[in-house]
């Protein structure tokens, strides 16, 4: 399967991590939150309904789907591994936690979650 990677200067985090958090769908955004907040040091994007979140990284990292592009392969990710959403649907349904997706998020803690490797 090919998946998206990540700008040179958002890297993925790479290394053994484990599932922390599991959202069927989440709003994503890295616009300011404040006024007094600084505006981001790359493109804004601010798209909400990101289907079928993965989170591996405390700093919010995740792998889920990606509706807005077909450019898997392609360098356009803020650091998230962006996949088409049949697979994120597939990653999120067979990983632990396990959750209905009636559900806001499932969350579990480093010892019970799917551990995964990035590389």
């Amino acid at each position: 399967m090919t998946i998206e990677t990540v700008d040179v200067d958002l890297a993925t985090p790479t290394g053994d991590a484990s599932v922390l958090l599991k959202q069927p769908s989440r709003h994503m955004t890295n616009r300011p939150m404040k006024k007094e907040d600084p505006p981001p040091l790359v493109e804004v994007f601010d798209l909400p309904g990101i289907p079928w979140n993965t989170f591996f990284d405390l700093s919010g990292t995740a792998i889920h789907g990606t509706y807005w592009h077909n450019d898997f392969g392609i360098r356009r990710s803020h650091g998230c591994l962006n996949v088409p959403c049949d697979a994120a649907r597939w990653i999120y349904r067979w990983v632990h936690p396990i959750g209905g997706y009636e559900d806001d998020y499932v969350q579990s803690d480093r010892r019970v979650g799917t551990p995964i490797s990035i590389f």
